[in-house]
């Protein structure tokens, strides 16, 4: 194993060779790995000593197809199965409420006291509760789960009277199968894009890996003086990403990365979101 010479100066790079130190990558969170592939390859593109390189080639090829893979799982939504189910119960519920506020509206023009006086306390629960069927949807979930319970409790007398439970029934189902079917879009969505972005940084990851030890190798057979530039640098970065991100997990790790435990769904694969788009 290749290890530097701390009594040299850097200034002087040709007398030692300087290698690429160990990055702990899988544990870094998802915006923090993006970021730190996108500079990495940013600065090799760039170096002439690594372009130059005809054997380097086709690593940071395999390196640059990887994280475009990454890149495309990275904040990306995707349409669920779920979606067109979701846009017809949010018309159908729509349509539910607006059933029940022309019926309830049409009791207060009757010419019978009672009638009119139990339809005006209904249209006075729905001027409350101010319910828009163009309303963000999760905010109208709420608000019509909060309304329908009203009219069957504190206006069971008047739902009864005026004969409006099959509408109001009719309103909460809708309202229930959109809630649900909304949870299962949000758990299925979490669970593919997760899984999606999780196995594209391992591929990274690896190509990565591979990029770097034949830069490595390279600094040791021509000597690290034309690499100087790209090992300093990413020795920077490296040293950058793991006082903000991983020094207490290193800390407490091996010394060998292959060794370490996988970060699995936790640190290293974060939800929707994500925003990244989140997403």
């Amino acid at each position: 194993m290749f290890t530097q010479n701390k009594n040299v100066s850097l200034l002087n790079p040709s007398a030692m060779n300087v290698q690429i130190a160990k990055c702990y990558l899988h544990l870094l969170p998802n915006g923090a790995h993006f970021a730190f592939m996108h500079n990495v390859l940013s600065c090799a593109q760039k170096d002439a000593k690594i372009i130059a390189n005809d054997k380097l080639a086709p690593y940071l090829s395999r390196f640059n197809a990887a994280f475009s893979q990454e890149e495309k799982h990275f904040g990306q939504s995707k349409k669920s199965a779920h979606t067109d189910k979701l846009n017809a119960l949010d018309i159908a519920r729509g349509q539910a409420y607006m059933a029940y506020k022309t019926i309830v509206k049409g009791y207060a023009k009757l010419p019978v006291p009672e009638v009119r006086m139990m339809s005006k306390r209904l249209l006075q629960h729905i001027k409350d509760y101010r319910i828009s069927v163009r309303m963000q949807r999760d905010s109208k979930s709420g608000l019509m789960s909060n309304f329908i319970d009203g009219l069957e409790h504190d206006f069971a007398a008047e739902v009864a009277a005026l004969r409006l439970e099959r509408v109001v029934q009719s309103m909460k189902e809708e309202n229930e199968n959109y809630i649900a079917t909304r949870v299962l879009r949000t758990e299925e969505r979490m669970n593919k894009q997760a899984r999606a972005l999780f196995n594209a940084r391992q591929q990274t990851d690896a190509a990565y890996r591979s990029f770097v030890e034949m830069v490595n190798a390279f600094a040791v057979v021509e000597g690290d003086g034309g690499y100087a530039d790209f090992i300093a640098y990413m020795n920077t970065l490296i040293s950058q990403y793991k006082k903000e991100f991983l020094t207490r997990s290193a800390a407490s790790s091996s010394d060998d990365e292959e060794n370490l435990p996988d970060a699995g769904d936790g640190q290293g694969a974060e939800t929707e979101t994500v925003s990244g788009v989140e997403p």
